[in-house]
Formats: structure tokens, C-alpha cells, sequence
């Protein structure tokens, strides 16, 4: 103390950011927890949009939920530290559907969110032939329905197969017209035969 000095204890304001992901299993956002100077911004990155739990099954990223409302649905978020704040990195779980069909042509087939009604359908093939005809038989798998328009809970993983039959009515129909037909011929000869030899 060799002269007269003045000392100020300088404090920085700081706001602490909490930083979470649901549900519980998704990954936390990089930039995570903690204090920030007032005024600064805060930079949280989410590692990627889906996250591949078990073959069938994912989480996608549905967006950003700052302070209890929605903020954005971009991969990273800057957040001005002006108070303290709480982000929450929010991924749906989705289920992929798996649509499979020896015949026609599917629809419905992809990833959908946990608990929604998935539509699937399948078209009905040409005609193989003349009087054949494929008939659809029903739903295989994780479903089981007689409908070619159907839906599906999504409450897990699916996979669903289109049955298929032959039909040969048609065929047959056809089979036994011709041979009527031929058996008429036949009786109408016989007998105009056995007339003109009674005749004669």
C-alpha cells in the first residue's frame, strides 16, 4: 500500500441452459448443459434427423421445444442467452411397414409414426390366360384381412403379405358351353341322318 487504491470485484451475469431429448432414449443434443454468459448465444446441433434403434423401428426428429413451446424444426438451434432457458430435442418413434405381393402392384409400404392407421392396398393382376383369373385371398402377417384396401395400427414393426388363388370358373364355363355345344351338333346330325334314312 503505497498509495491510496480502489478495487471492484467485476461479477458476469450468466443464464444456465438445460438441455434434453424425448422420449428418454434419443440421443442429448451436442452443446448440452450448461452456463453461458449473458447476451451470448448458445449452438445445440442434434446428432442426425432419424436415429436406427432396431431393424423396423427409428426415432425422427420433430423439432425443437424451447421454454415449453415450439421454437423450429432445423437440425441445430442457436439460442440467445437472455435468461435461463429449457430445450428439448423432440423425436417421434416411428415403425416401417413392409408391404409384399407375388401379384399386382402395393401401396402403403414405408415408416410411420408410432399409433397412426396405416393404409395399404394392393391392385388386382391381368388375367393370366382366357377364363382364368387371380383372385385376391386375403392378408398374411402381421395383419389378417380379406379386403384388398386395408389399415394397419402401427404400434410396431409390420410386415404383411397379399394371398393370391386361381380361378378357373371361367375356364370351366367356357369348357362346358363348347362341349354342349358340340354334343348338340353331334345329336342335331345323328338325327337329321336317321330321318332321311327313314325317309328313304
Amino acid at each position: 500500500m503505497n498509495s491510496p487504491k480502489i478495487i471492484t470485484a467485476v461479477y458476469q451475469l450468466q443464464y444456465y441452459l438445460s438441455v434434453t431429448a424425448q422420449p428418454s432414449n434419443a440421443p442429448t443434443p451436442l452443446g448440452g448443459n450448461g452456463w453461458y454468459n449473458a447476451g451470448n448465444a448458445a449452438t445445440l446441433i442434434i446428432p442426425d434427423q432419424t436415429i436406427n434403434e432396431t431393424s423396423g423401428s427409428r426415432l425422427a426428429f420433430n423439432g425443437w421445444n424451447v421454454d415449453g413451446a415450439t421454437n423450429q424444426t432445423g437440425s441445430s438451434l442457436s439460442l440467445m442467452m437472455d435468461a435461463a432457458h429449457t430445450a428439448v430435442a423432440q423425436y417421434t418413434q416411428q415403425y416401417y411397414l413392409t408391404v409384399q405381393s407375388p401379384q399386382g402392384v402395393t401401396s402403403g409400404q414405408g415408416w410411420y409414426n408410432a399409433g397412426s392407421n396405416a393404409q395399404l392396398s394392393v391392385t388386382t393382376p391381368a388375367s393370366p390366360s382366357f377364363g382364368v383369373n387371380i383372385v385376391f385371398n386375403g392378408w398374411q402377417g402381421s395383419i389378417q384381412s380379406s379386403t384388398q384396401s386395408t389399415t394397419v395400427l402401427m404400434n410396431g414393426p409390420m410386415s404383411v403379405v397379399a394371398t393370391w388363388r386361381t380361378d378357373y370358373t371361367g375356364l370351366y364355363a367356357t369348357i362346358a358351353v363348347i362341349i354342349a355345344i358340340i354334343a348338340v351338333g353331334v345329336w342335331t346330325t345323328f338325327r337329321r341322318e336317321r330321318n332321311r334314312k327313314t325317309s328313304t
